[in-house]
């Protein structure tokens, strides 16, 4: 140690922003965590509905025969295309808006935000699974699949996107809410 100067106090400076959380370690970990969660179940059941492809016999063959697959493939082309892309902007947009004129907000606003728009955007696998499910061909079966794809690529808990969010949505420090 040289004069005043520690590796960890004071904290490096942050410029304007500097009361922006910077341990963010345990928030990425919880909402990746989270993202797991959410997503085991509906990979499973895309491999389970998948495998039964080879076994047509296997799964409701009756009911599947009943289905009419030009208004239920768009049924679920629409709800895959309004979870992945319309539905998760709407809230991301309603939350901004909500917080706009304050200074900062909690570390519990910050995550309840982000698991309902992790719920939202990542139900996306789900309704893939069932296009898999009811054996759609085309763009009844690939288009929730690729978006599906794209919202587990976007809304993943990154170190760069929640470092963005916390920015950008200026999150305080839980210690210094209990202070």
């Amino acid at each position: 140690m040289i004069g005043n100067f520690h590796p960890t106090y004071p904290p490096p400076s942050r410029g304007r922003n500097s009361r922006i959380i910077i341990n963010h370690v345990n928030l990425k970990k919880q909402l990746q965590r989270f993202c797991l969660l959410l997503l085991l179940p509906a990979l499973a059941a895309n491999i389970v509905f998948y495998l039964f492809t080879f076994h047509p016999d296997v799964l409701f063959s009756d009911f599947m025969k009943a289905v009419p697959y030009g208004t239920a493939g768009t049924v679920l082309l629409v709800m895959s295309a309004s979870f992945s892309l319309a539905l998760p902007l709407f809230y991301r947009s309603l939350f901004a808006g909500t917080v706009r004129g304050r200074t900062s907000i909690t570390g519990k606003e910050f995550m309840r935000f982000q698991k309902r728009l992790l719920c939202i955007g990542l139900a996306t696998p789900y309704v893939s699974a069932c296009a898999i499910l009811f054996r759609f061909s085309g763009l009844y079966l690939y288009g929730p699949v690729l978006l599906s794809l794209y919202s587990l690529y976007f809304y993943f808990p990154s170190k760069k996107r929640i470092d963005y969010d916390i920015k950008l949505f200026r999150v305080r420090d839980d210690e210094r809410d209990m202070a």
